[in-house]
């Protein structure tokens, strides 16, 4: 079940939650895309998920994304998971084909360096990337680093 919590204290109103299913290959499947609304402090169920994967074929596993979007279609929270093949199983991973990414780095001010990741349509889902900032002169990570956000699946 998509399920939305909003731990706010206002109603959010004209949400849209998309969910996207790829399997191991980077195929994907879409599912579903609904627009509605949440009151504050509540959780709202959106709709099911079961039935669809379960007509999938799921040797592998798959992926599950899940998107919640403004109505400007700014995105307010994305997650991913990975879902067990149809015994249970998680070794799908360890089979999965890689992805070369495309990588955009931009000098921001003060020693902030931005780094976008994309993934061009066709390819297997880049799962659990974790980026490090490499001196080019010497190979070696340099350290302190921190980050908004790493280890993402793209």
């Amino acid at each position: 079940m998509v399920t939305v919590v909003n731990n706010g204290l206002s109603d959010r109103n004209n949400l849209m939650v998309q969910a996207k299913v790829y399997d191991m290959d980077g195929k994907d499947y879409f599912y579903s895309q609904v627009f509605n609304s949440i009151g504050a402090s509540s959780v709202r169920r959106f709709f099911p998920l079961n039935d669809f994967l379960k007509k999938m074929d799921q040797k592998n596993g798959v992926f599950v994304s899940l998107k919640l979007m403004n109505e400007k279609q700014e995105v307010l929270s994305e997650n991913i998971y990975w879902l067990a093949d149809k015994d249970g199983n998680y070794k799908g991973l360890q089979d999965l084909k890689s992805a070369a990414l495309k990588v955009n780095a931009v000098k921001k001010s003060n020693g902030k360096v931005e780094v976008a990741l994309s993934n061009p349509a066709g390819n297997p889902v880049a799962f659990f990337n974790r980026v490090a900032l490499v001196d080019s002169q010497t190979g070696k990570r340099i350290l302190p680093a921190f980050y908004d956000d790493n280890y993402v699946s793209v």
